[in-house]
């Protein structure tokens, strides 16, 4: 997974190897120069960081859909009979807690990452028992992508309410959602059709 100007939790498709981690940029073409692939993150990304009344239209904005939802369907259909051909074998989608909580930037992606939910339990029926399919719904996590985006002031308005909402009093680090995609990637072999909360306890309290 990748953190930087363009990449929330990542923009790219994380293919982790037994021989290392290939990014991938699901929008492009791509060649695979190993065999074995075991582990597929699909980990897309895209908000129009619009308020909800902004997005109380005729339509949900059609982009934000296509990465979120569309993006990582694909990214399965790409690599499903290699996936098949060598089990066990697992995907892991990077979902949100905006998903429950009805708590985005967006409508357009708290209902992408819902749609992404969906899809993760659906493929998850569909795939096996060669592959698992699981999610990860993280809460406020600390990238450098949030915190440029939001500005200084703000992030650190945010990290306080999240703080605040949070059985944990705590926001998500990154290595707390990369820890999370190896246990359900690797370690969590009878796991599948689940999508996995990271997010300091935030659905526990009141908003």
């Amino acid at each position: 997974m990748r953190d930087g100007p363009g990449a929330g939790v990542g923009r790219d498709s994380a293919i982790l190897t037994e021989a290392g981690q290939i990014i991938l940029n699901p929008a492009h073409e791509f060649q695979v120069d190993q065999e074995l692939i075991q582990r597929c993150i699909a980990n897309a990304l895209a908000d129009p960081q619009g308020g909800a009344v902004d997005l109380i239209g005729a339509t949900l904005p059609y982009g934000t859909l296509a990465v979120n939802v569309i993006g990582a369907f694909q990214m399965v259909r790409a690599f499903e009979a290699l996936l098949r051909r060598h089990p066990p074998s697992a995907v892991v989608n990077m979902s949100s807690v905006a998903s429950t909580t009805g708590l985005g930037s967006s409508v357009a992606y708290v209902a992408s990452k819902g749609a992404l939910n969906a899809m993760t339990v659906a493929l998850a029926r569909a795939l096996g028992p060669e592959i698992r399919l699981n999610g990860i719904a993280p809460g406020l996590v600390d990238t450098r992508w949030l915190q440029n985006g939001m500005g200084a002031e703000r992030y650190a308005a945010g990290v306080a309410a999240y703080k605040a909402r949070s059985a944990l009093a705590e926001i998500v680090q990154p290595e707390d959602v990369a820890r999370a995609a190896w246990y359900l990637g690797v370690d969590a072999l009878k796991t599948t059709g689940e999508v996995l909360a990271v997010d300091a306890g935030v659905k526990l309290l009141p908003v």
